[in-house]
């Protein structure tokens, strides 16, 4: 499996696009960042990537995973476990999509570094 590190960050929804949105504590994207976004938004109209899909799918996965969070800190295996699973199924989805937007991305000169940091 390709660890794609903090690429999601960079998708629709992404935490580094919310905090350059937001300019959150002053952080905002480098010339070369900003260039990437836009490569990536124009690849996922290229394609019709189903970017509603990702998001709801994603949406899922992140709440999936602060349930298993919230089960682990209580003490309760079970219920940990299962939201594990289901993050997991999310994820098993989600996944290959943003590999493929990372090495069309990779294709179009964006080093490896700048994609996963």
């Amino acid at each position: 499996m390709t660890d794609l590190n903090n690429f999601h960050g960079y998708m629709p929804g992404g935490f580094l696009r919310e905090m350059n949105e937001n300019s959150f504590l002053g952080y905002k994207f480098s010339e070369e960042k900003e260039r990437l976004v836009h490569s990536i938004d124009a690849y996922l109209k290229e394609t019709n990537f189903d970017v509603e899909r990702y998001l709801k799918l994603a949406r899922i996965a992140h709440r999936c995973f602060d349930r298993f969070m919230d089960a682990i800190q209580s003490g309760d295996d079970d219920k940990a476990e299962h939201y594990r699973r289901r993050n997991s199924k999310f994820e098993a989805v989600i996944h290959p999509l943003e590999v493929e937007v990372y090495e069309h991305m990779l294709s179009l000169g964006f080093s490896e570094m700048l994609l996963t940091r």
